[in-house]
């Protein structure tokens, strides 16, 4: 049941966080796959030139190609996930799914199903095209959500000026100045009758204490709601020109990410490890340390590693929203684990959940309570633990 031969892989590249490109050839022939994982447009895509030349490579690119085999022999499919074959059993996972994105490796697919080996039924599109599409759908986005914002300003703005009357309030508070000794009041409401003698007008004021205060409330109110009128036509108008004008707009300049600064000055007894891929481990070394690890500096979608039965280090692994961890990724955190445990070197179980699944235990620093956990069996000397360490950079000795 041998595979047709799809194409070897000459290149395998990620310019961006979003952007994975394989280059691959066929027959004299070469073809480049690109997978965006970023919406707008996200998807896999053909192309005849290679996506953003020269662009300084993702963190997360020297993992990938330092396992890199090269003979792609089918893939699988499914919505938002394409599972691609080599011909070491390896299998590369790239996911665009809106709630977990990412690329890595892995050894047993969890997709069902033949390889094909026929990309004939993706998009023929240039980069440069590509990218035009994604910016004026990113464009076409942002105004449609602009116009939606306008449109419900003009609706609450017009409600307000619903609101007092100026020119009722003035004839209210003259006619209450002109019938003084008329007025009466229950409580905090007053009524103050008209000129002609028929039905009173009824107005609630808890604050006023006399009727010359109730005079005087009377014209503020009016004065205010004269103001609050004219500027609400100032601003419908101003929103009215901003609709009119925003088939021309185009949005700002994306903002600069602000740099996290919650692992760059560790606390006391709390140990950091910088990955080949961009991502890192914090570890504490102490009772203190694994307290501020797990519950000042971890969130609640990080991940948190802990030997299965005996003391040991605590392991967070940071990630960002929506970021899943790869299986090799999960092996090496509970590798680290176990490392830094009662149980170093030798083969135990190491349990991980989310940091929103834990409770520290009152009176008892640096010991944390699992209300749901997964556990993974680690064995120090096994090939899949070495190679999952190096893939990312990681040394562990006993001098450690």
């Amino acid at each position: 049941m041998a595979q047709t031969l799809l194409a070897k892989l000459e290149k395998l590249r990620r310019p961006q966080e979003g952007v994975l490109h394989l280059c691959l050839k066929h027959e004299g022939l070469k073809a480049h796959l690109i997978f965006v994982l970023e919406a707008p447009l996200s998807g896999a895509y053909l192309a005849t030139q290679a996506p953003m030349p020269g662009a300084p490579p993702h963190p997360s690119q020297a993992m990938l190609r330092k396992s890199m085999p090269s003979t792609l022999i089918g893939f699988r499919v499914a919505p938002g996930l394409w599972e691609i074959s080599f011909s070491d059993g390896r299998i590369l996972s790239v996911s665009y799914r809106r709630k977990v994105r990412g690329v890595w490796w892995s050894d047993e697919a969890r997709l069902a199903g033949p390889l094909q080996t026929d990309l004939s039924a993706l998009e023929t599109i240039e980069w440069d095209e590509l990218e035009q599409r994604r910016a004026d759908h990113l464009i076409a986005e942002w105004r449609a959500k602009e116009r939606r914002r306008i449109e419900r300003q003009q609706v609450k703005l017009t409600q307000a000026m619903s609101g007092d009357d100026p020119a009722e309030l003035r004839q209210l508070g003259e006619r209450a100045n002109a019938l003084r000794g008329a007025v009466s009041r229950n409580e905090s409401c007053w009524e103050v009758p008209q000129y002609d003698g028929s039905e009173a007008t009824q107005i609630t004021d808890g604050q006023a204490q006399t009727v010359s205060e109730l005079v005087d409330r009377l014209f503020h109110r009016a004065q205010r709601a004269h103001r609050r009128i004219e500027s609400t036509k100032q601003r419908l108008a101003a929103l009215s020109r901003e609709l009119d004008q925003l088939d021309k707009a185009s949005p700002p300049p994306p903002r600069e990410p602000k740099r996290s600064s919650r692992h760059h000055a560790l606390p006391k007894g709390v140990r950091r490890f910088d990955l080949s891929d961009g991502h890192i481990f914090l570890l504490g070394r102490t009772a203190l340390g694994n307290q501020a690890v797990t519950f000042r500096l971890a969130r609640g979608r990080d991940l948190w590693f802990h030997l299965r039965d005996g003391p040991g280090s605590h392991v967070v692994l940071p990630l960002e929203r929506g970021e899943a961890a790869s299986e090799d990724l999960i092996l090496a955190g509970a590798a680290l684990a176990l490392h830094y445990s009662s149980l170093r070197g030798e083969r135990s179980e190491v349990r991980f959940a989310f940091r929103a699944d834990l409770d520290a235990v009152p009176g008892q620093l640096g010991k944390a309570l699992v209300r749901k956990e997964r556990t993974i069996f680690v064995d120090p000397r096994s090939g899949a633990t070495k190679e999952a360490l190096t893939a990312f950079g990681l040394q562990l000795t006993s001098s450690d």
